[in-house]
């Protein structure tokens, strides 16, 4: 796996478990103050995540492996849920979800069988495509911002401040140590630049939907991300994109989902 490839796995996979449920409990406990947790949250993944390639401290000892084997499995069924969700909720809503589960399976297990390069090669295909459903969302939604929307920018420094900063860093930090026990070989400089890349998009994210709808609706709703989208406009005709542009979530998930299935292979295989 090339040093770039490893640092476009992390961008995918180190934001993956924030669309819908994650951000919407950061909405309800960071409220206006979200921007400052989500960006303290991945600084301080930043220096976690170096010094645990610094100084090697992801093992292959058998403590490890079974740590690692659990969190694989939890992040397996949140993941594959979560995804079913998100296409069963905007896409395939007459689609039992049994047959989307069977079909997610099926495309895992499929991408799995190239191992890592595989999922390499998949990820560098799907980046441009993933970045501009992305750019599309943000630029297109800059009509609809309204700053007062952003204000009071540091609202109330509580317990649920410093939760949301480190479920923030634990959300984004995890998937990327999985990848380490994943790759071993890892390049330190382009996983940090992975991992900061995915930080600021996922900034913009929040900044676009927070400044859309307001810290009230944002809260409210499990998918904020996607309602905010709804507002879009194109060149003052073209509506109706939010299920196109959020194709980048799905993306996300399929690649972690991917990561997942070949860690749990890998440790099955030792065993």
């Amino acid at each position: 796996m090339t040093k770039n490839e490893q640092g476009i796995l992390t961008f995918f996979v180190s934001k993956a478990l924030f669309f819908g449920i994650i951000t919407n409990l950061l909405f309800n406990l960071s409220n206006e103050n979200i921007l400052l947790t989500t960006l303290l949250g991945f600084t301080l993944g930043t220096i976690i995540l170096f010094f645990l390639m610094k100084y090697k401290l992801i093992k292959d000892n058998i403590i490890f492996k079974i740590i690692i084997f659990i969190l694989s499995i939890i992040l397996f069924i949140y993941s594959i849920t979560s995804l079913t969700n998100i296409i069963h909720t905007f896409y395939l809503s007459e689609t039992p979800k049994v047959l989307i589960i069977l079909l997610i399976l099926i495309i895992c297990i499929y991408g799995s069988t190239k191992n890592k390069i595989g999922i390499s090669r998949l990820s560098e295909i799907l980046l441009p495509i993933s970045l501009l459903f992305i750019f599309i969302a943000l630029i297109g939604n800059t009509k609809n911002f309204e700053i007062n929307n952003l204000l009071p920018i540091f609202y109330n420094f509580n317990s649920n401040f410093i939760v949301s900063t480190l479920i923030t860093t634990l959300v984004s930090i995890i998937p990327c140590i999985l990848l380490l026990y994943l790759i071993k070989e890892y390049n330190i400089k382009y996983i940090i630049k992975g991992y900061i890349s995915s930080g600021i998009t996922l900034l913009l994210i929040i900044l676009s939907t927070l400044s859309t709808l307001g810290i009230t609706l944002s809260s409210y709703f499990k998918y904020s991300e996607y309602i905010s989208f709804k507002k879009i406009q194109l060149f003052n005709f073209i509506e109706r994109i939010e299920n196109i542009v959020s194709i980048y979530s799905i993306i996300d998930y399929i690649i972690l989902l991917i990561m997942l299935v070949l860690i749990i292979k890998k440790i099955m295989k030792k065993s």
